[in-house]
C-alpha cells in the first residue's frame, strides 16, 4: 500500500507530538509548565502534542526544558525508511 507524502507527514507529526505528550507527562510536567520554560504558548505546545507541526526551535527549547536529546523526542517508528520512500517513488 503506498501511502502518499501528505499522509506520511500526517503519521509523522501525530507519532512526535504522543512522543513530545509521553516525555513531558514522565517528566510530571504540564503544558502550561513546558510552554513557560520554554517561553511559548500553551497553545504551542498542545498543538504540537496533537500531532500539528512545530518547528525544530520548539523541538529543541522542549528538550532542553526536560533535559533530554532530540532522539528522545523522535519515536524511531515515525520515521520512514528510505527504503520504503524509494519502494513508493
Amino acid at each position: 500500500m503506498r501511502i502518499d507524502h501528505h499522509n506520511r507527514k500526517d503519521i509523522f507529526h501525530q507519532s512526535v507530538g504522543e512522543r513530545l505528550r509521553e516525555v513531558r507527562e514522565q517528566h510530571g510536567w504540564s503544558i502550561a509548565k513546558l510552554a513557560k520554560a520554554c517561553g511559548v504558548g500553551h497553545s504551542t505546545v498542545y498543538n504540537a502534542e496533537i500531532g500539528h507541526s512545530y518547528s525544530f526551535l520548539l523541538a529543541a527549547l522542549v528538550a532542553q526544558a526536560l533535559d533530554v536529546t532530540m532522539d528522545d523526542l523522535t519515536p524511531i517508528d515515525a520515521v520512514p525508511s528510505l527504503e520504503e520512500e524509494k519502494v513508493s517513488a
